[in-house]
This record gives structure tokens, sequence and C-alpha cells, in this order.
């Protein structure tokens, strides 16, 4: 778990380039009105439920009571990649 925690504290928001479904994940969390709208929107389909966990270990979402939320190096990579939430819900982005 140390091991994992160093890796992810040093990963750079700014460098990191996320998937298509890992950015429709972030995209589906920034236009959620609550962190448990954003748990459930996020777990639908297999690409999204596995983009999900992924952000969640790599430190860019928190899992809270339910729902997820954006980390700071969660918010910081939403800013740099420019997402805003516009294409939240976009047709195929569940990879099913």
């Amino acid at each position: 778990m140390q091991l994992l925690q160093s890796m992810t504290e040093n990963l750079n928001p700014v460098a990191y380039r996320p998937s298509e479904a890992e950015r429709a994940v972030l995209e589906l969390v920034v236009q959620s009105d609550t962190p448990q709208m954003a748990y459930g929107q996020a777990s639908v389909g297999k690409a999204n439920t596995t983009a999900r966990d992924k952000l969640i270990r790599l430190g860019f979402l928190t899992y809270n009571d339910g729902g997820v939320e954006l980390s700071s190096n969660g918010e910081q990579l939403v800013q740099a990649q420019a997402i805003d939430g516009s294409n939240a819900g976009e047709p195929g982005l569940d990879g099913e």
C-alpha cells in the first residue's frame, strides 16, 4: 500500500493523459450535483466502472460515503484537460 501511495503522490496531473473512458467519468463527476449521483453515473457500464476505479487508484477521485469527488489532483487534471462536463452522458461512452 505504501508503494501505491508514493506512486500516486508523484503522479503529475498536468502530464497525465486520461483515456476516453476516464475522460467521460471525469465529465460525469464534474457535472453531477452530488458525489452520490456522480458515483451512480460513473458506475454504468464496464468501461466507466473500470475507468472510475482506475481514477480512484491513481488519486484523481476520492470515494466517500457512497460517492466520488475530485481530489485536488483530480481538479488539476480537469483544469489541465479542459474538462467541463458539457459532454457528459454522450452516447457510446459506457463501452457497451
